[in-house]
C-alpha cells in the first residue's frame, strides 16, 4: 500500500511540474479564481466539462465533505493542476475529523481547508488538520451581511472568505467596509443571480453590472482581495450557474482571462 501511494503521489507531482504551478505566489495586481460546481448547475458537474462550457481555467475547487472523505474529487483536481479546497460543515461530527484529516494528509500536497461552525469547532478542525497534514491553509467563512462576525485570530485563519450573494434587486454597499475591514487576505464566494423563476425573466444586466464591478475591486483592493471563488449553483428559484445565459458566460470568461493570476499553483505552497 505504501509503494502505491507514493506512485499517486508522483504520478500527481509529475503533471502538477509539466502544468508549471506555483502556488500561493500571489500577484497582487491579479486574482486567485475559484469555483463551486455541482449537477444540478448544468450538465458539467466534472471541472474538465465546466471549464470547457466557460472557456477558461480556474485556480481552486470547492470540494464539500459529506460522511466521507471525497478522494476521488480531491485528485481530480490535482490531476488537473488545481487546488482542492475542502469544504468543512458544521454538522460534520467532531469524532470523524481526525480520520477526515489523516485522508487528506495521505500524500501531502496543497490544500484549503474551509471549516463552517462555531468558533470552537473551527479551532478544534483546524488543530487536528495541523496535526495530520503538512501543506493546508485555513479559511474562516462569513456571511457579507454577518458584520459582528468573531474573527478566530491569524494564529488559526490565513485567509477571510467572505460569501456575497447577488441578485436582482441586491445593494452590495456592504462589501467594500468588509474588505477593508478585515485583517487578514479576503477570498470571496461569489454568486449571482442571471434568471429568476418567480417573474420568468433574466436579469443580464444587473449580473453582468455586479460582475465587472466585484472582480474590479481588486484595483481597489490589491493588497487585501486575494480571490474569488465563483458559487455556480441553482437555488430557490433562482439561477446563479454561469450556463445560464451566452452573455453572462461571456463577460465572466473574460473576467477570468483578465484577473486569474498566472503565476499561482501548486509549486511553492
Amino acid at each position: 500500500m505504501p509503494k502505491k501511494k507514493n506512485a499517486v503521489k508522483i504520478l500527481i507531482l509529475a503533471i502538477l511540474i509539466l502544468l508549471n504551478t506555483n502556488i500561493c505566489r500571489a500577484n497582487d495586481k491579479k486574482l486567485v479564481c475559484g469555483a463551486y460546481i455541482q449537477k444540478n448547475a448544468g450538465e458539467a458537474a466534472a471541472i474538465a466539462g465546466y471549464e470547457e462550457i466557460c472557456g477558461v481555467g480556474s485556480d481552486i475547487y470547492i470540494i464539500g465533505v459529506k460522511s466521507t472523505y471525497p478522494k476521488d474529487k480531491i485528485l481530480e483536481c490535482y490531476a488537473n493542476g488545481k487546488i482542492p479546497l475542502l469544504l468543512i460543515s458544521r454538522h460534520y461530527a467532531p469524532s470523524s475529523i481526525a480520520a477526515l484529516a489523516q485522508a487528506a494528509g495521505e500524500y501531502d500536497l496543497p490544500m484549503y481547508v474551509c471549516i463552517n461552525g462555531s468558533i470552537p469547532y473551527y479551532k478544534y478542525c483546524v488543530d487536528v488538520f495541523r496535526q495530520k497534514t503538512k501543506n493546508t491553509k485555513f479559511i474562516q467563512p462569513v456571511m457579507l451581511s454577518d458584520t459582528g462576525y468573531q474573527f478566530v485570530g491569524t494564529d488559526y485563519a490565513d485567509i477571510l472568505a467572505i460569501t456575497v450573494t447577488v441578485n436582482e434587486d441586491s445593494d452590495y454597499a456592504e462589501l467594500c467596509p468588509a474588505i477593508e475591514s478585515a485583517d487578514i487576505p479576503v477570498m470571496l464566494d461569489l454568486a449571482v443571480c442571471g434568471y429568476t423563476e418567480k417573474d420568468h425573466k433574466y436579469h443580464t444586466y444587473s449580473a453582468i453590472k455586479a460582475l465587472n464591478y466585484i472582480y474590479g475591486l481588486k484595483n481597489t483592493y490589491p493588497d487585501k482581495l486575494f480571490g474569488i471563488n465563483y458559487i455556480n449553483i441553482n437555488t430557490n428559484g433562482r439561477k446563479y450557474d454561469i450556463y445560464t445565459e451566452q452573455k453572462l458566460r461571456t463577460v465572466y470568461s473574460g473576467l477570468i482571462c483578465k484577473w486569474k493570476d498566472p503565476d499561482f499553483g501548486i509549486k511553492n505552497f
